[in-house]
């Protein structure tokens, strides 16, 4: 049986690591224009709009996945093909019969690496149960979301994985 808590380090790092690499060019390159001073492009000032922009919403969707995350303890019996799904006191004991379908999200420019933007790396995906009850597990809780129920899974492709954004209003 596998166990996830969504405290790795190591996933954390995964879903970061670009974000972390582009913020060092950036800060570099800042540095450079300042010791150098140069007429700064048009195309340098629009690079660090786009910069800050893709930043915050990187922050916003890890701070997001860390608060859906927070509390929760998912179990894997590959085996026996149980998921068992604990988020404070309330636990759930999920058998393939009891999964409706399985909702993944991610973004359009997704692949098994990563994508060209650092929001790709975050995906979710959403258990919807027989009696219509959704557990939302996380890239930064189960990194893989293999569940080896490839027939009831539906993919949806969105410019963001963001969780609030994809509730039922």
């Amino acid at each position: 049986m596998q166990e996830y808590t969504g405290k790795s380090i190591s996933n954390h790092l995964k879903h970061l690591l670009p974000f972390i690499f582009i913020s060092f060019v950036v800060f570099f390159l800042i540095i450079y224009i300042r010791i150098n001073p140069i007429d700064i492009p048009v195309i340098m000032i629009i690079i660090y709009i786009f910069y800050v922009v893709i930043s915050v919403l990187n922050v916003y969707l890890h701070i997001e996945y860390c608060l859906t995350n927070k509390g929760v303890r998912l179990l894997l019996d590959r085996e026996n093909r149980i998921i068992k799904y604990y988020k404070g006191r309330d636990e759930y004991i999920i058998y393939p019969k009891d999964i409706l379908v399985i909702e993944l999200y991610r973004s359009f420019n997704y692949k098994k690496k990563g994508g060209f933007m650092l929001t790709d790396n975050y995906r979710f995906c959403k258990l919807i149960l027989n009696d219509k009850k959704e557990i939302v597990i996380t890239s930064l809780l189960y990194p893989s979301l293999n569940f080896e129920l490839e027939e009831k899974v539906k993919i949806i492709e969105k410019f963001l994985a963001s969780i609030y954004l994809t509730r039922k209003r």
